[in-house]
């Protein structure tokens, strides 16, 4: 198991960010933190409003792309695995870049401490603006 994390440093990060939010859903304590998001998932779905067109506070691009995603698979919440996805990836890269480094393993945990800390409040209370950060 060492050689292979050893081998494999970001996917180990990326495993590691999944485990997290996987025990997140779990705990049933996901949420959005303001209404803007719901709205937006909620327009990029098309229940009010056209779709991608009405969406704000984002790309034009991500909106017709996750009305796309709609389209093809109403039933599936694109917009919340969009954002988790991009949390799971941006905290697997930090978490990537500290260990590439080679620090001293008080370092490297400390670090993982605060990825930790930063996860449960993205996680917890998903925002757009907290995400595109």
């Amino acid at each position: 198991m060492k050689q292979y994390i050893k081998n494999h440093p970001f996917l180990t990060c990326i495993c590691i960010q999944l485990i997290i939010f996987i025990l997140y859903c779990i705990s049933g304590t996901i949420k959005y933190e303001v209404s803007d998001d719901f709205m937006m998932q909620m327009m990029v779905s098309g229940a009010y409003g056209t779709g991608a067109n009405d969406m704000m506070f984002t790309s034009p691009i991500l909106a017709i792309f996750l009305s796309c995603l709609y389209q093809i698979l109403p039933f599936i919440n694109w917009y919340f695995f969009f954002q988790a996805g991009m949390i799971v990836i941006s905290l697997s890269i930090i978490h990537y870049i500290f260990i590439k480094e080679k620090h001293h393993p008080l370092i490297q945990s400390i670090v993982f401490a605060c990825i930790l800390l930063i996860a449960k409040d993205f996680y917890q209370l998903m925002q757009f603006t907290k995400t595109a950060t």
